[in-house]
């Protein structure tokens, strides 16, 4: 796959079919709006495959209380616990109309997903602002609901829409489009069970809607990016 230019893991798909080497892994793809290649991992077995993984948490050695330039370029590995960038994002989702797949889990086996049948991420002159919409599926909506129209915040840049100073995304230890402040945050932090002391230790990695809790910290997410329009054309 890597000689030639795949613009999503969906373009993918076919090629892995017919040589029968169907599998989740890292591929290099290329949005026509990028400059290089680069590593994105994709999931070929949810729901038909062809997904884009864009960012993805289960164990929580990595830190996501990063600073904007951090949030920008991606941080992490694409075969573990990663975000993979806000410019590669916008030029993902520009260059067609996207799904977004939410896969969360929690600490005792359960697992349920949010599933939006538009999103897209404008760039960085609009602060990465989110464009989302369609929600369906078990978790409940945290996103369009509260979150569409949002720039993003991070760490050292505060574009919240709250009155006065308050910063989200330092008081949620984590990036996220942020809106005075927030009906989930898949980026704040990472607690194990035994550390996890609901509202005496502070928000953690969540999304109200499936749990109806603020204080309540999950074990695994992934989101995923696919165009609309997939079929896998075999």
């Amino acid at each position: 796959p890597a000689a030639a230019n795949f613009e999503d893991c969906s373009e993918l798909y076919p090629l892995l079919y017919w040589t029968n080497t169907v599998h989740d892994g890292v591929y290099p793809i290329k949005p026509r709006s990028s400059t290089d290649h680069f590593d994105v991992f994709c999931d070929m077995t949810t729901d038909g495959g062809g997904w884009t993984v864009i960012q993805k948490r289960f164990s929580g050695r990595l830190n996501f209380d990063r600073y904007w330039a951090d949030y920008n370029k991606g941080f992490g590995n694409v075969e573990g616990e990663h975000w993979l960038g806000l410019d590669k994002m916008h030029n993902l989702t520009a260059q067609n109309s996207y799904e977004l797949y939410v896969e969360l889990g929690d600490f005792e086996g359960n697992f349920a997903h949010a599933r939006y049948s538009t999103f897209s991420i404008g760039d960085e002159s609009t602060d990465y602002t989110l464009h989302i919409g369609g929600y369906s599926g078990d978790a409940g909506d945290s996103l369009e609901h509260y979150h569409n129209g949002m720039k993003f915040s991070a760490r050292d840049a505060d574009r919240d829409n709250d009155v006065g100073t308050f910063h989200c995304a330092q008081f949620h230890s984590g990036g996220w489009w942020y809106n005075a402040c927030a009906a989930s945050s898949l980026n704040g932090p990472y607690y194990q069970p035994g550390e996890y002391h609901g509202s005496d230790t502070g928000y953690g990695m969540w999304w109200y809607a499936w749990k109806r809790e603020h204080f309540y910290t999950l074990k695994a997410t992934k989101m995923m990016v696919r165009p609309r329009n997939y079929n896998r054309n075999l």
